[in-house]
């Protein structure tokens, strides 16, 4: 039978626990957590792994996130989207269009992890916590904003018609998160730093040249000439 003292000793995750500080304890889940999501993706995750990982108490994951998919949504949505909005609103608008491009691939490819693991919550999640089926609540919301402008200024700058231009920000941002979230299944090997460079100057590329060299009279989306 276990003694008194027995039962009074706590864990070593829970004496650990409770020799830090509440903020301290906060921001080493917040830490395991991204890292097991973007290990093992949102539903292959449990709340007791992140509590091991973080040598904390399951108990304190409840108390300061509420439950799993508010642990997800501060160690992974949100850190993703703080990048992309900085990254928004750090840009000039008057500085060429693919600076914004280049800098915005540059940063899909640091936070890759964290695509892959928002790619396996589904987009009709039942918590409400989750929810990414309107274009607002998607942590690429502001830099899409940004793109827009961006997109809209080419159009004004150089003169072309019928453009759509939400359209053609979508395309060139689903082609961009498409070359990061699946490089492997695209390239043989992983690239090197050479071949980090054609793919952003070819990719580009391709953006610029569906835009530039539409016909003034084609409408968007028109037929195939």
């Amino acid at each position: 039978m276990p003694t008194s003292a027995g039962r009074d000793k706590a864990t070593p995750a829970e004496g650990s626990s409770r020799r830090r500080s509440p903020g301290t304890i906060r921001d080493i889940i917040v830490k395991a957590a991204a890292e097991v999501f973007e290990e093992k993706g949102y539903k292959s995750t449990t709340t007791r792994e992140i509590a091991h990982r973080a040598g904390a108490s399951e108990t304190l994951i409840f108390r300061h996130f509420g439950n799993k998919s508010g642990l997800f949504r501060q160690a992974v949505m949100e850190p993703f989207a703080a990048e992309l909005d900085a990254l928004a609103r750090s840009f000039d608008p008057s500085r060429p269009s693919r600076e914004f491009f280049s800098r915005l691939l540059a940063t899909l490819r640091t936070e890759r992890r964290k695509i892959m693991a928002l790619l396996t919550v589904s987009s009709f999640a039942e918590d409400p916590d989750l929810r990414m089926d309107e274009a607002s609540a998607s942590p690429i919301a502001p830099v899409f904003s940004s793109l827009i402008g961006v997109t809209e200024g080419d159009v004004e700058h150089y003169g072309f018609a019928n453009v759509d231009v939400r359209l053609t920000t979508a395309i060139s941002v689903a082609t961009l998160l498409g070359l990061v979230a699946f490089d492997e299944w695209l390239f043989d090997e992983p690239l090197d730093d050479e071949r980090l460079a054609a793919l952003e100057r070819e990719t580009l590329m391709q953006l610029a040249h569906g835009l530039a060299h539409r016909p003034p009279s084609q409408p968007a989306g028109g037929s195939r000439p």
